[in-house]
């Protein structure tokens, strides 16, 4: 571009600027959603336009152009809508569009950009609008779903063109009932298909190897050929298969279907008897009976798995709530998940071996028969000085492959060794005659 080209587009601008109260650019405009775009463009008297040659057409409703900067547009013909290249006429159309404006210098008057990131807008050629002859030659209909997005005067005149085309059966209105492109384009969705699965069932893509239920967006859009069929979800990721991008968690889902019924305040009566006073019943001492809670206490809901880490949640933990649906693997008691190869999560105090109360029934625990609880077991009562340790203890002594170092059950390391690292013995003894020392904060008990 020349400087004086430059200037006087400079000089334009500042006196749109000037002349137009809170007058944006042209760049600001096609940044704007695509709904905004056009009302942006009319409420500051904004003539948008892009000046090129046309160096493919694509169909007979899109056109490639390059611009005097060499920066290409996509540009979407407004207005109309052409046959696919695979339609009847579909070609036809194409070749139409490409002897009027192929190679040609336009200039392009739009209003906004689609969602395909296409520059929507009239072919302007020696001041001829373009997309209407595609119309008259009967090789395009007047698209209706977006003519709210033409002025009143083109609206008018496309509509006319179209009646004509049709009354003088020209291009595709030789044909009794001509598809629309929308409508053919399903035809086809459909046809690739195929016939439906038995309802619940999951499909995977065997070349994306992702998976979707049937509620989710791309259930449908999957080629026949491709398609490979779970009856679940753990059936699929077991099979390798990963839950869609476009496909919700199911548990996004349930929580969006559920939705609490607000709680409405309920009126007090007025004519209702005032209540009798409450008579104070002694309430018979409890016994407290200490047992391990990870032992013999059962969790309360399930155990939560997470297959990457191997590690497990227990309800209450931090890390309950956050396992993604995928790695879930759900056992219902610590014992449990510990049987197939899991360990408890570091941030889930709640499983380390403690003492759980439990409450006697005060009718059968009476104050002057209730027994002495016995004392609860000390957790490194196994324990022994180096060397002599001869008590088999009540869990496995873990042994550290790599330090080489033994732990008994309550010591500080006892959970922390990873699983790969583990060597399991019966007792501290069996322990160090396999080469392993006690670990230096594994201390005997009195």
């Amino acid at each position: 571009m020349s400087n004086s080209g430059f200037v006087l587009r400079a000089a334009l601008w500042c006196a749109l600027v000037l002349l137009v109260p809170g007058a944006i650019t042209a760049q600001q405009i096609s940044s704007a959603p695509a709904g905004q775009q056009q009302q942006a463009a009319v409420a500051n008297n904004l003539r948008l336009v892009i000046e090129g040659k046309v160096i493919n057409v694509h169909d007979g409703d899109t056109v490639t152009v390059l611009d005097q900067d060499n920066k290409k547009f996509a540009i979407r013909l407004q207005g109309i809508d052409a046959p696919e290249l695979k339609q009847e006429f579909g070609s036809v159309s194409q070749q139409n569009l490409s002897r009027m404006v192929l190679g040609r210098q336009v200039t392009i008057v739009w209003t906004k950009v689609d969602k395909y990131k296409r520059t929507v807008g009239t072919i302007m050629l020696d001041g001829h609008d373009m997309n209407i002859e595609q119309v008259r030659a009967g090789l395009a209909w007047h698209f209706k779903k977006y003519e709210d997005e033409q002025s009143p005067d083109d609206r008018r005149t496309y509509a006319t063109a179209e009646q004509e085309a049709r009354a003088a059966t020209l291009g595709l209105w030789r044909t009794a009932a001509p598809t629309a492109p929308g409508d053919w384009r399903q035809e086809v969705k459909t046809k690739r298909w195929g016939p439906p699965p038995p309802e619940g069932t999951i499909i995977g893509n065997s070349n994306s190897k992702k998976y979707h239920r049937p509620d989710c967006a791309g259930y449908r859009d999957m080629a026949e050929r491709n398609r490979v069929f779970f009856k679940s979800v753990a059936e699929a990721e077991a099979a390798g298969y990963k839950r869609a991008g476009n496909c919700p968690p199911e548990a996004q889902i349930l929580r969006a279907k559920i939705t609490p019924a607000p709680v409405q305040p309920q009126p007090i009566p007025t004519d209702m008897a005032p209540p009798k006073p409450s008579v104070m019943v002694p309430i018979k001492p409890q016994v407290a009976v200490p047992t391990l809670a990870r032992e013999s206490t059962p969790t309360t809901g399930q155990v939560i798995g997470n297959k990457n880490s191997k590690v497990y949640h227990l309800p209450g933990c931090s890390g309950y709530s956050r396992v993604s649906e995928k790695n879930q693997v759900k056992f219902e008691t610590p014992l449990q998940a510990e049987a197939a190869g899991y360990r408890l999560a570091g941030n889930c105090s709640g499983g380390k071996t403690t003492e759980a109360t439990v409450i006697a029934s005060p009718s059968t625990a009476d104050e002057s028969t209730a027994p002495t609880p016995a004392a609860p077991p000390k957790a490194s009562s196994v324990a022994a000085a180096p060397g002599s340790p001869t008590t088999p203890s009540d869990n496995k002594v873990i042994g550290n492959k790599n330090s080489k170092v033994y732990h008994l059950p309550g010591c500080a390391g006892y959970t922390r060794v990873s699983e790969k690292n583990q060597e399991k013995f019966n007792t501290a003894k069996e322990a160090e005659a396999a080469g392993y020392r006690l670990a230096g904060n594994c201390k005997s008990s009195n």
